[in-house]
């Protein structure tokens, strides 16, 4: 069956593409009235048959292991596409735009953000910049400088106050590489069943593991008249690092429930404290102090120490202070005490 060739209005929507690593929906839709309008001139293009003609784009690029692919920005859920690669073969890896030191200096990035302890999937820029003194080979931290903020060109970071993050193009393109190299860390959206990457809120309950992206719970929840989850059935109370949430991945422990206990503790420890105080104040009645000097112990009054208000605590004390006494006296250094 020979197969139709490509018209020349999705040709140059493809080579339009190309120039571009990530466009939204709406800038893909304009280059197809404008490549329409090219070719066919005006009132050529029709917005209902785009999905027709990304679909037939993709046929096309499937012979060669391409595609024009749609996905969500991980952040807000708008649409975008980029061209992407669907082969993960050793050859295909001769065909980026980056050398050999520049994808192992990614890679650590995307480890980095994988394994943030805050589960935010986020890292500073100082340690992205960073982040290159551990590669092999190294990425010197001048050179990771300009290569991060090239990432972030071709949309695999983005910008986030004094944070990177997984960009769109990561997003679309990474999803089995994260599934593949971090499985105890990737988790799946259970709306829209993408790999969760930042902006994601999950349950409250404790046990149950529902984690959505941030957009796909505005859409999900709208839907419902009664908010609860999906899976547990409890009232929604959404969950996310910034509002220092319960751990989403197993294994993650969440010091701030003991940190709180401790402080209670702490400042109750204190209450009994003060309350024993106010019940026995200390007394600054005088003590006898005995001292030596030049081998003879001498009674002096040296100085007021305060004591806890007890009779048994000053027996105690006067009794010590005999023992001592005695023993010097039988040593022959010291004179018998009065009474």
């Amino acid at each position: 069956m020979p197969v139709e060739p490509l018209p020349d209005t999705h040709k140059l929507l493809i080579q339009e593409c190309m120039k571009k690593a990530v466009l939204d929906e709406p800038a893909v839709q304009e280059l197809a009235r404008k490549c329409f309008l090219v070719v066919h001139g005006p009132g050529a293009y029709n917005p209902e048959e785009f999905n027709q003609i990304i679909a037939t784009i993709n046929n096309a690029l499937e012979k060669v292991d391409m595609k024009l692919e749609r996905g969500r920005h991980p952040n807000d859920g708008r649409r975008f596409y980029a061209l992407i690669n669907l082969r993960a073969d050793e050859a295909s890896k001769y065909a980026t735009e980056y050398t050999n030191a520049e994808i192992i200096f990614f890679k650590k990035l995307v480890e980095l953000l994988v394994n943030s302890t805050d589960e935010s999937f986020e890292i500073l820029k100082i340690n992205a910049i960073n982040a290159g003194e551990n590669c092999t080979p190294k990425t010197k931290p001048k050179e990771a400088g300009v290569l991060v903020e090239r990432f972030k060109d071709d949309g695999w970071l983005d910008d986030r106050d004094e944070h990177w993050v997984l960009g769109v193009r990561a997003a679309m393109e990474l999803q089995f590489y994260l599934r593949q190299e971090f499985p105890d860390r990737t988790k799946i959206c259970d709306a829209c069943q993408e790999v969760l990457l930042h902006d994601v809120v999950w349950c409250s309950t404790v046990g149950c593991k529902f984690s959505v992206h941030k957009h796909c719970e505005r859409t999900y929840m709208a839907q419902l008249v009664r908010k609860v989850c999906p899976q547990c059935r409890q009232s929604w109370d959404a969950q996310s690092p910034e509002n220092n949430a319960r751990p989403r991945f197993e294994g993650t422990e969440n010091q701030n429930d003991d940190d709180d206990k401790e402080q209670e503790d702490e400042v109750a420890d204190c209450q009994v404290t003060l309350r024993e105080l106010s019940r026995h104040p200390p007394s600054t009645k005088t003590r006898r102090v005995y001292w030596e000097d030049d081998g003879d112990l001498a009674p002096v009054r040296k100085r007021h120490v305060p004591q806890a208000n007890s009779e048994e605590a000053m027996e105690n004390q006067d009794e010590s202070e005999d023992q001592v006494a005695k023993r010097r006296r039988m040593k022959g250094k010291a004179p018998a005490r009065d009474g």
